[in-house]
């Protein structure tokens, strides 16, 4: 009769070892899935951080270009006013290639 109870508690301790291996098997499988994701979430925010600061580079480009054309515009203006010369000439003499005439002109 001991044999037989010593023979269940074997087998439920078996058991348990059994569900309790399938237990760190899930956990671990849970845990690579966690770091996977981890992982991608990483990635995602270093690529929107590079996409971010690629905008702000371009933005401070479009800024400063901004800047420029008006403070060429205002030299025209003022070189127009003060000079009585047409948009074309103070263009002309402030040097501003031809190209780009039409630009200004536009903007004037």
């Amino acid at each position: 009769m001991l044999d037989f109870f010593e023979k269940e508690i074997q087998k439920a301790k078996e058991e348990a070892m059994k569900e309790a291996e399938a237990k760190i098997r899930e956990i671990e499988k849970a845990r690579k899935e966690a770091e996977k994701q981890a992982k991608q979430a990483q990635k995602a925010e270093e690529k929107a951080r590079k996409q971010a600061e690629t905008q702000a580079k371009q933005a401070q480009k479009q800024g400063k270009f901004e800047g420029m054309a008006e403070a060429v515009i205002n030299n025209i203006r003022s070189l127009m006013e003060t000079m009585n010369i047409t948009a074309e000439n103070a263009m002309n003499a402030l040097k501003i290639p031809q190209e780009k005439h039409e630009f200004y002109l536009a903007q004037l």
